[in-house]
């Protein structure tokens, strides 16, 4: 055991070149790379029932994704309506695009992509600065099979392979499994309810994922989530209730201490109190338990209310915003003896501001498990663009600042990050197209050797059979 503690206490309190832990964050990024450009299908009720989720576009689920993090499975603060925007999201995708192959009555929607991405920093490190070229290639594969019409079978995996050139055992495994990978069984009762069965799964890499990871290149791990979802639409109120069990598997021996499972239940009612005007309550509640006595087990929930407008054409408000608590036991060998007791709220504004210009700003702040620490609060403002200047040319930015700090622990870190990218995209034809990209991330921390700074540019080409 001491020789465990010593080996944590050598990445979480580093010297200039050891690693150091975090949590895992979202923000929103115009240069996805192609392995995480999942496509989903929006509609009315996605955006109602999802609202917080799908305003923010992620990376970084992979190694060298570009930017910034993806978030999954906060077991303290999880997307209060995640469940139902899975539940919609879930809606045969290919109804509305060409699928590649039918057979029978299953129909395929397959892609493929490679790229490279060289990077000036791929361990985050203050002074210990690590430069690489990062290869990747991979495939995603959609089959929808309408059952009956009303009962529905998708399957949705992307499944990718990683190296680096000239340090390929920086990362400890090579595969990938992209986010949003899963298999969902829809079942609709009478044009009035649906019931949502999902297992959704994701192997990922990038430690970018997480504010307070330093001196670190490897955090690979997996995560499933398998439960339920019911969905009743009232004719103008829709009712949502679910319940996921969620798994947590480090890959990585350093960082094993972070297995864990949750039971998580959430909830919500949306009332179409006008055109495109939806106002709603949500709640949910998670048990988290891990498998090791480092962290902290913990009990806790969020209340809230939330509103959906769409004031015009052009314009879109998504508000929401509650109260958080969690309770965690005591003994944990991090040392961390807080609990929670605190707020979280979002502002989300999406704008077509011409034929030229689409974008989304949004700030807010939220609590989220840490990982050596009980939890660590997040204050974001992240801003991204999309510009349709020339025909079958796609032109994106995209920024961010956030102020991160954690409640307690062997670190009890406070950060900040910032940073923007740029990417350029060209479709040749129908099946070929190819992406340009760059991203910058600055990390100032108030504790030694835990800041840094990083350039990435890569290109993605990506195949549509």
């Amino acid at each position: 055991m001491n020789q465990i503690l010593s080996s944590i206490a050598q990445t979480v309190c580093p010297t200039a070149t050891a690693g150091s832990f975090g949590k895992a964050r979202r923000m929103p990024s115009a240069a996805r790379s192609f392995f995480q450009r999942r496509r989903r299908p929006a509609t009315a009720l996605t955006s109602v029932l999802g609202g917080a989720a799908l305003s923010a576009l992620t990376l970084g689920s992979l190694v060298g994704g570009a930017l910034a993090p993806a978030a999954h499975g906060q077991e303290l603060m999880r997307d209060s309506l995640a469940g139902a925007d899975v539940a919609e999201a879930r809606r045969p995708s290919m109804e509305e695009q060409n699928y590649n192959l039918r057979v029978g009555p299953v129909r395929f929607l397959a892609s493929a992509y490679a790229g490279a991405e060289y990077s000036d920093n791929i361990g985050y490190s203050e002074n210990n600065r690590i430069s690489d070229v990062l290869i990747r290639f991979g495939v995603n594969l959609e089959a929808i099979w309408n059952i009956t019409r009303l009962n529905t079978l998708d399957v949705n995996i992307g499944i990718g392979y990683l190296r680096y050139v000239d340090h390929p055992n920086a990362t400890n495994t090579n595969i990938l499994i992209a986010p949003g990978s899963q298999v969902a069984f829809d079942i609709y009762i009478a044009n009035t309810y649906r019931i949502n069965i999902h297992d959704r799964f994701d192997l990922r890499q990038d430690p970018i994922d997480n504010p307070t990871l330093s001196n670190v290149t490897d955090f690979a791990r997996f995560t499933n989530t398998a439960g339920l979802t019911l969905i009743a639409d009232y004719n103008g109120v829709v009712v949502t209730a679910g319940y996921d069990h969620f798994n947590y598997l480090s890959l990585n021996s350093t960082f094993d201490y972070l297995d864990r499972s949750a039971e998580q239940f959430f909830g919500s009612v949306v009332f179409n109190i006008a055109p495109r005007t939806f106002l709603g309550v949500e709640g949910t509640a998670a048990i988290t338990n891990y498998d090791r006595n480092f962290n902290n087990d913990s009990v806790g929930g969020t209340v809230g209310l939330f509103l959906d407008w769409t004031m015009n054409p052009n314009l879109r408000l998504i508000a929401r915003g509650g109260y958080q608590v969690a309770n965690f036991d005591t003994g944990g060998q991090f040392g961390d003896t807080s609990d929670l007791n605190s707020f979280y709220a979002n502002l989300t504004i999406e704008n077509r501001l011409n034929a030229y210009l689409t974008q989304t700003l949004s700030g807010g702040r939220e609590n989220d498990l840490g990982l050596t620490s009980n939890y660590i609060e997040v204050n974001y403002v992240r801003w991204n663009a999309a510009w349709r200047i020339l025909r079958d040319v796609s032109f994106g930015t995209g920024a961010f600042y956030e102020h991160d700090k954690e409640s307690g622990g062997p670190v009890n870190e406070t950060l900040d990050r910032y940073g923007f990218d740029i990417s350029l995209g060209y479709s040749f034809n129908q099946h070929i197209s190819a992406l340009l990209h760059y991203a910058y991330v600055n990390k100032d921390s108030n504790q030694e050797f835990r800041s840094y700074y990083q350039n990435r540019a890569g290109i993605d080409v990506n195949y549509r059979f």
